[in-house]
């Protein structure tokens, strides 16, 4: 097994952990590390909401005898349809373009740096 597919169980791990413990933050703490071991940024984006996909419907699996369901289809619906439009697109624009939103001149928006 390549130390790439290792990291990324590792890292699920962990991010499985966080939301099982807190309800919420699976992509926020896979998408610390996971953009730094896969070559374009749409790629970690885009595996990040297919693990988070999966351990979502894990619980909702374990969990569906407490789920209303006539209240969740059109929330489900709905994200279903985004989440495949969004993992569409992600995976086809290229990375310089994110880049071109996200840093003017080789650097980041005030926002972002003004958090380091």
């Amino acid at each position: 097994m390549s130390s790439l597919v290792i990291a990324i169980f590792l890292l699920s791990i962990g991010a499985s952990f966080v939301q099982r413990t807190t309800g919420f933050g699976f992509g926020i703490f896979i998408m610390t590390m996971l953009p730094f071991f896969l070559p374009t940024y749409g790629e970690a984006t885009t595996l990040s909401g297919l693990l988070a996909i999966t351990t979502s419907a894990v619980i909702v699996w374990k969990l569906r005898s407490f789920v209303t369901w006539k209240r969740l289809w059109p929330i489900l619906l709905t994200f279903i349809v985004v989440s495949t439009i969004a993992i569409f697109a992600l995976t086809r624009i290229e990375d310089h373009i994110y880049h071109a939103m996200f840093f003017r001149d080789g650097e980041p928006p005030l926002y972002i740096s003004s958090l380091f």
